[in-house]
């Protein structure tokens, strides 16, 4: 049996834009999406997954237990795009030298940024 993959994640915001324009530092791109009768939201697809932010409502819980973790190419690339926004709570390196750092998004949800093998700064 194949492992499953994820393909969807969905974060509430109490400000879908300026959280978009945190993820955007990763390399998402985000563009206006409805379903149906459903609400306006924020979407970005890539590498097989759609990752979509919508407006919380009052009467929805909050998202801020997810933690997610990305692969990028060089994790100092992201930090310093994201510049005063990244609220770093660790930053180490692996023993083959990858970098591996984890940080808040604006509203709080924990971002694991982990560096490729085969892309890591030697």
């Amino acid at each position: 049996m194949n492992s499953p993959a994820i393909n969807l994640v969905v974060l509430r915001s109490e400000d879908p834009a300026n959280l978009a324009s945190f993820y955007e530092n990763l390399g998402m791109r985000f563009k206006v999406e409805r379903h149906g009768n459903g609400r306006e939201h924020l979407a970005s697809n890539g590498n097989g997954a759609v990752f979509e932010i919508y407006p919380r409502r009052c009467d929805e819980p909050t998202s801020q237990g997810v933690r997610l973790g990305f692969r990028v190419q060089s994790v100092s690339g992201v930090l310093e795009r994201l510049g005063p926004r990244a609220q770093v709570i660790s930053d180490r390196k692996d023993p083959n030298r990858r970098r591996h750092c984890v940080l808040r998004d604006p509203e709080g949800h924990k971002i694991e940024l982990s560096e490729a093998a085969e892309d890591a700064p030697r």
